[in-house]
Order: C-alpha cells, then structure tokens, then sequence
C-alpha cells in the first residue's frame, strides 16, 4: 500500500483496512450513494469538519457479497456500507476513528439497529424524513413548489404524515416476508387535514396480486394484524416513512402537475430545503457534530485535552 495514493482510489477490504492502519490520522465517512455525499459533504463544512471527507461506498471500495459478514445483510450498497463497518470494528478494534459509516436506517427502528461502533442510522427510515419537520417543510412549499400561503407545513404534516406511517408499516410486514409492494401507493391513501390514512388491507391485498394465493406466506388477515401492530411502533417511534414515499404523497395532497410532480426532482427539491440548524441536535447529525461526536469524525473538532 502506497502512502502516496490518492482519495479516489478504489481498494479491496482488506486494502481499505490496511489504509486506515497505515494512516489513522485520516477521518472518512462512507454512505450509500452519492445523493448523501453531497447532503453531508455540505453539512460537515457548516459544522466546521472540512477535513472529513465523504465517500458512496461503490466509489471506493470493490466488495464481494461473500465479504458480507452478517447473515441476512442485504446484497446492496447499504450491505457493503454495513459490511465495512463491520471489518473496521474487527481489524482496526471499536477506537479506531478514520473511518464513520451512515446508512439509511430502513426498518432498523422496527427490526433492531446493528450494533456496530462506527455505524450509524438515520433517525428516520431514510434521510428524505427530515424535511417533514416544520421549517425544511415550509421553505419546500414555499420556494420550491410555490404553494399559496393558505398551504402551510402544519397543514401538510398532518395530511401525510399519518398516512405515510401507515404505508411504512405495510412496508415492514411485505419487507419481512419478501414481497415488493406496489408502486402507486398514493392510490390507496385519504389525504386531507381531517383525515389521513393508507389503506393497509388494500395496500397489502395489491401487493399481494402478484403472487399466487397458495404462495402467499400468511392470509390477508394475519398480514392486515402484523401491519396494524407495526403501525403502533412506528408512530411510539415517531418515524416518518421511506424516502421514496414522501414525494409521491406529497404529489398527490397538493395535486402537483409538471416538473414538480416528478418524484426524482420533488425529492432533489426536498434536500436542497434544509439549513444545518434543521439537522442539529437530530441523534445522527450529533453523532457528526463538533458537540456530540465522541467517535469518529467528531473527534477532531473536540480533540483530547489531558
């Protein structure tokens, strides 16, 4: 292993490894994809850890499915983010503090959170949760979809956010049992200030459309039972729901025509709303924060004083 190669080098695991035990000074993120390169690259820089620097797993680091340590991790970026996270606590011990991995905590909250030193999960399903909040949510309505004032972010918080809880819960139960769920998810939803909801059953009962009924791993009823049952979880939780969901919802309350009501663009949108005080003091960000970062990148914005 050369000292002399450069940040964009790809490597091995085992290289990787030897990397951050040749060179302990260095101090990486790694998380899924490049979207979230970008999301923390810049939030870094607002908290003032410019020397951190931000990698998408696959543009670093060439891993093998069979490198996945745990059984049940998933054959995706998010596996192989969990999989380094893994290494690095085993070869380079649970102080090392070159490398923090970010993923996206999916149905962590619901199913267990992998304990991992240098891990951390958003505090939402994925990092689109976090513009739900009052102050992301208004600058949405109002700079990028321009929503008259009447539309305020109280208003849509309680005309999606009850219905996409319900969705994340149906999501659960088709996820624990290997089901995809339907795409047009807004389909099935009431969305208005009086009443929002999903239709679990329905959502559940189209998802299910696609696999022939002597397959199916568990009646209807039974599948409706587990859903309602997570349902409860997630709202003791206070999650939101999968990124990708948002956007679709949101399309469907406010009744977005054009650009805005492409679900890629809507949610480029949604990130471009934040302010580094909308993600301070939320438990991840104070992970990576100068104040509560006692691992990993934290460290050098709070280093060691004898």
């Amino acid at each position: 292993m050369s000292p002399n190669e450069t940040a964009g080098d790809r490597y091995s695991l085992p290289g990787l490894i030897a990397l951050y035990a040749y060179e302990p000074s260095l101090r990486d993120v790694y998380v899924e994809g490049r979207v979230d390169v970008g999301l923390l690259t810049w939030y870094l820089r607002e908290s003032g850890l410019d020397e951190a620097a931000v990698f998408a797993i696959d543009d670093r680091l060439d891993i093998l499915a069979s490198d996945l340590p745990h059984a049940g991790l998933e054959v995706n970026a998010r596996g192989r983010a969990i999989a380094l996270a893994a290494y690095c606590d085993k070869e380079l011990g649970n102080k090392q503090l070159g490398v923090t991995v970010v993923v996206d905590a999916d149905f962590d909250h619901l199913a267990g959170v992998t304990h991992l030193t240098c891990l951390h999960v958003t505090d939402h399903p994925t990092m689109e949760g976090y513009v739900l909040a009052e102050r992301p949510l208004e600058k949405l309505l109002r700079v990028s979809l321009h929503q008259p004032r009447r539309v305020t972010a109280s208003m849509v918080r309680a005309a999606v956010i009850p219905a996409l809880n319900d969705i994340c819960a149906v999501r659960f139960v088709l996820h624990s049992v290997s089901i995809a769920c339907i795409d047009d998810i807004a389909s099935v939803c009431t969305l208005s200030t009086e009443a929002s909801a999903a239709d679990m059953r329905e959502l559940l009962r189209r998802s299910l459309t696609g696999v022939r009924k002597d397959e199916w791993p568990e009646s209807l009823d039974k599948l409706t039972a587990r859903a309602r049952v997570a349902r409860e979880a997630v709202s003791r939780l206070g999650l939101t729901g999968r990124g990708h969901d948002i956007a679709p919802v949101l399309i469907a309350f406010l009744e977005l025509k054009g650009v805005a009501a492409n679900r890629e663009s809507l949610e480029m949108a949604m990130r471009s709303c934040f302010e580094a005080e909308d993600l301070d003091g939320q438990p991840l960000f104070e992970a990576l924060s100068p104040i509560g970062g006692l691992i990993g990148i934290g460290a050098l914005a709070k280093p060691h004083v004898q």
